[in-house]
């Protein structure tokens, strides 16, 4: 064979077992035992998940503008899920693929797949398959954050109005107002619990008695700085970041504290 082959590879994380170094090295050397010639550019979308559309990722949407020059023949990527996990945007782009004559091959899961009623089928099962796993994960994942915020553990960045009191396996704790890099740890603590900021939790009870009284959020911001308060991260207040406080489920809480 001579006919011109493009990568792609994907991961959602760089955590990921199939790795991007995975996926290059399979793809590659899937491509040395066809004897296909390797376009010398291949693309990608590293900490990018499956259920950004396609044409909405850098490499993928690239990808696609690359594919319409015509003299790609084969698209190799290592698994049918690395185009993605919704449903509907794989089986798009499977078939913008296969209608420009390109053959996709899937190295991890047999090779060629080109089109035909059995493989048409075949790729839209395990499509909707994908989506499920997805859908799985999705809410595992809101379950374990809503736990966490049900026993005022730490779930992102520190919310105003809270600091964040890290406990170590060894009983040392490190108290901090922002959200601590693993490098910044002495390390790998057991637990990220928030405590009550009371200086800025009286400022939130502040913010909503204004709003309350009808102040816009520009308003509220150049109050705030006025008073020479600052944002979480020490910067100038603006109104995205009133807005932000304001709609805060930690703001909730507090407020329904004292209510």
């Amino acid at each position: 064979m001579n006919e011109l082959a493009i990568l792609y590879r994907r991961v959602s994380t760089d955590h990921q077992d199939n790795s991007m170094e995975l996926q290059e090295k399979l793809n590659a050397d899937y491509c040395r035992r066809l004897g296909l010639p390797i376009l010398d550019q291949a693309y990608e979308d590293p900490d990018t998940s499956g259920s950004i559309w396609f044409n909405d990722r850098t490499g993928g949407n690239a990808l696609l503008v690359r594919l319409q020059f015509g003299d790609i023949k084969h698209l190799i990527t290592a698994k049918q899920d690395r185009l993605g996990r919704d449903t509907l945007d794989t089986i798009a782009t499977i078939r913008k693929i296969w209608n420009l004559g390109i053959t996709p091959h899937f190295p991890a899961e047999g090779g060629a797949f080109p089109r035909t009623p059995q493989n048409e089928l075949l790729f839209e099962i395990k499509a909707s398959v994908a989506q499920y796993e997805r859908n799985l994960i999705r809410d595992r994942t809101r379950a374990v954050l809503r736990h966490k915020f049900n026993q005022g553990q730490l779930t992102g960045n520190v919310p105003y109005g809270f600091d964040c009191l890290y406990t170590f396996p060894d009983g040392r704790t490190q108290l901090s107002p922002r959200a601590l890099a693993a490098l910044e740890l002495p390390g790998k603590p057991v637990s990220k619990q928030l405590l009550d900021n009371p200086a800025e939790q009286q400022v939130i009870r502040q913010i909503q008695a204004w709003r309350d009284a009808g102040w816009k959020l520009e308003q509220i911001a150049a109050e705030l700085n006025r008073r020479a308060l600052p944002t979480k991260l020490g910067c100038r207040w603006q109104a995205g970041n009133v807005a932000s406080v304001l709609t805060s489920r930690h703001t909730a809480k507090i407020l329904a504290a004292n209510a």
